[in-house]
């Protein structure tokens, strides 16, 4: 059996209904044309207006098919998937095979923009891209690339290999350590694929794992006030500007996403470009909810409420990665806005100018030193 078969004999036709099995149920709508066949595969769901439905376009089979498969073969030697191997045995399940391939070919398209469901051919090209990108390979093993005055340690750089539901196959974990102690301050994880030179950042995420209490932490967390310095706090705030704001970013993430730009810099990639919003992890909240409020006696007030909820969240998320890296442009001449959100696609587009220009102290010295690299050992 082709390995992509169950693509179209079974994920298109389940995602139009909302959920695909996959031996345990993933959360995916969309509704799928095929110009070459002139067949469309409406969505059979909508929920007055709940869901944000994008339709995928296949505008040439074979080409798409090809890509489809390379992106499969590369997918599976990619990820570790023997949780999922495992349980499948265990399960006495015989097309286990089978099925993994629908988990990668299932989980693959919540990561997909509007964009990349109009332009499915580029969207398959860029995930193997990411797959194929060793970029940051030399950081395999943690590896201290610089000393920080500003937030007194070491800072140490590790490339995470993350799991298949995760937004991106790569993450940069980014740390200080204490010199004396060893006591470690970890950033939020950053969230990168490359194709042709070009970063796409999905995601800064805080992961529980990897934060440890300790004095250091405290005294980090101190300093990163630091970027306050030559930000106007009285006049760029939510009451003048809503949720456009720069004032109301998270300091860790944007030193993180400051130091990753800095390596980015250092590799010679100078376009960056973050993704306003993944429509399909949208979806698959809203279909949590109404699947959960089944369980529930006034199943209408509990979708409502969650409903309010999960709009106060994702506006969250999504502006604050945005502004996250706008807070950072706002200090920093060296970047440049080529296009916001939604001017010629759904993502902002920032491109790195030659010379450093930037006025706050902690982010010139934390870009500097992902940029220089200079590394050194504890």
């Amino acid at each position: 059996m082709n390995d992509i078969n169950v693509f179209y004999d079974e994920i298109i036709n389940e995602a139009s209904a909302g959920r695909v099995d996959c031996f345990f149920m993933m959360n995916l709508l969309f509704s799928t044309y095929i110009r070459e066949e002139n067949k469309t595969i409406e969505a059979k769901k909508n929920d007055d207006g709940r869901y944000l439905i994008p339709r995928l376009v296949i505008k040439n089979k074979e080409s798409f098919n090809k890509l489809l498969t390379e992106y499969l073969a590369l997918a599976r030697k990619k990820y570790d998937l023997s949780i999922y191997q495992d349980e499948l045995i265990f399960a006495g399940v015989e097309n286990y095979e089978q099925i993994i391939n629908k988990i990668i070919l299932t989980t693959l398209w919540a990561n997909a923009t509007y964009d990349d469901f109009n332009e499915s051919e580029e969207f398959l090209r860029k995930q193997i891209a990411f797959l194929k990108d060793e970029t940051f390979s030399e950081y395999e093993e943690p590896t201290i690339i610089g000393y920080s005055e500003t937030l007194g340690g070491y800072v140490e750089v590790e490339n995470i290999q993350e799991t298949i539901l995760n937004e991106t196959p790569n993450s940069l974990k980014i740390s200080v350590i204490e010199p004396e102690t060893n006591e470690r301050y970890t950033f939020p994880l950053v969230r990168y694929g490359i194709e042709d030179n070009k970063c796409y950042i999905y995601a800064v995420q805080k992961n529980k794992k990897y934060d440890e209490e300790n004095k250091f932490k405290k005294r980090v967390n101190r300093r990163l006030f630091q970027i306050g310095e030559n930000f106007d706090t009285k006049n760029d705030t939510y009451e003048n500007y809503g949720e456009g704001n720069l004032k109301d970013v998270s300091a860790s993430f944007v030193v993180a996403s400051n130091i990753a730009l800095g390596l980015l810099a250092s590799k010679g990639i100078t376009d960056i470009v973050v993704p306003s919003i993944l429509i399909e992890r949208w979806n698959a909240k809203e279909t949590g909810i109404v699947v959960k409020s089944k369980r529930e006696e006034n199943s209408q007030e509990y979708i409502d409420s969650n409903k309010e909820e999960h709009n106060k969240i994702q506006n969250n998320l999504t502006e604050k990665l945005l502004r996250t890296f706008l807070r950072i442009v706002s200090h920093n001449k060296t970047f440049g806005v080529t296009a916001y959100p939604f001017d010629i696609d759904s993502s902002l587009h920032i491109k790195t100018n030659e010379e450093l220009d930037c006025n706050n102290t902690l982010l010139n010295e934390t870009f500097l030193i992902g940029e220089k690299v200079n590394s050194k050992k504890i």
